[in-house]
């Protein structure tokens, strides 16, 4: 929230230059975030202000999918007890009773049916790309993922766009290389555009590409 507010050398706010159209906001996914195994209340909260924003700035406000927005169980990371016995956390289907127990059962299916239905899987700018996690290795169009529905959490294309890594296995999709990310940035109609990415690549890796010199 304080980003928001930080102004620049014109004087202006994040905010204000939203509102005057003067900037855009791509969030890059994730906005369930983990503060505790059992704290989803900050989650929640950074949801629903992701939210207000979008509705209040329509076309300077924009939220990519990300693995972990889901309300389901698909996101399974492994934690151990102070014991040290291993578990299995779900924080999608922590997140859904969690939302439910504060809001209702509709209120969650709004949720997902209004507010995760429209995110995107990319952002397009002039010469800009940006996934949550890795570039779409499947021989589809602009035009055929902006037709995707991001709530197919199965589907390849979803899989790819947000839970691929560079270089690294993950749970849902196979590793990405430059040579994938360059071939997306071609077919996406920009070979000369920089390439984002969010997730959790490991920080030693890249997390965003540049056109290569010739």
């Amino acid at each position: 929230e304080s980003i928001l507010n930080d102004r620049d050398e014109s004087g202006l706010s994040v905010l204000e230059k939203l509102a005057g159209g003067k900037a855009v906001l791509v969030l890059l996914g994730d906005a369930f975030h983990r503060e505790g195994e059992w704290e989803m209340d900050s989650s929640i909260a950074t949801a629903q202000r992701i939210a207000e924003l979008m509705i209040e700035h329509p076309s300077s406000v924009y939220s990519l999918i990300g693995n972990h927005d889901y309300l389901t169980g698909d996101v399974r990371l492994t934690t151990r007890s102070a014991s040290g016995r291993q578990r299995i956390w779900q924080p999608g289907l922590r997140l859904r009773e969690r939302m439910t127990q504060l809001y209702g059962e509709e209120y969650v299916q709004r949720f997902e049916r209004v507010f995760l239905a429209n995110h995107a899987l990319m952002a397009v700018g002039r010469r800009v790309l940006a996934v949550h996690a890795g570039p779409v290795r499947e021989a589809v169009s602009l035009e055929q993922i902006a037709r995707t529905n991001v709530l197919d959490a199965r589907n390849p294309v979803v899989q790819q766009a947000t839970w691929s890594r560079f270089h690294e296995r993950s749970n849902h999709a196979s590793p990405f290389t430059g040579r994938h990310a360059d071939d997306f940035r071609k077919r996406m109609g920009q070979p000369e555009a920089l390439l984002f990415l969010g997730h959790s690549h490991r920080r030693e890796l890249p997390w965003h590409w540049s056109p290569r010199a010739p």
